[in-house]
């Protein structure tokens, strides 16, 4: 992103300013990450973002580090499992007086059942 800007500054140094929403739309179009369509299209659709570079720098850098955080959250409450299912259980018997497996043991919620125990 950097890169980009410094090339804007030079060239506005030399006299040869880019008008803002082709500064804009050139980097947008230089961005291949299929996960950024969905931003891609919001910048092309929203006027402030479209008519200033630095705004358009800003909130990709914001999406991309919040949803970099996100991933990491989210691998982090994949990983936690849950000692027993809900149910009592003693000496750690199942059902049938059978051992519970790792796979019995564990809970993945969905992000609403997360928000949840999260209130």
């Amino acid at each position: 992103m950097d890169q980009h800007q410094d090339g804007h500054n030079i060239l506005a140094d030399l006299d040869e300013p880019i008008q803002e929403t082709k500064k804009v739309t050139d980097y947008v179009s230089c961005i291949i990450d299929p996960r950024l369509n969905n931003s891609k299209n919001v910048i092309l659709g929203d006027v402030a973002k479209l008519q200033d570079f630095e705004a358009c720098q800003q909130y990709l850098k914001t999406l991309v580090f919040n949803k970099s955080t996100q991933d990491k959250h989210e691998k982090h409450i994949a990983g936690v499992h849950s000692p027993h299912d809900g149910r009592k259980q003693r000496g750690g018997k199942g059902e049938g007086g059978k051992s519970k497996t790792k796979e019995d043991l564990t809970k993945n919620y969905t992000k609403p059942e997360w928000f949840k125990l999260l209130a």
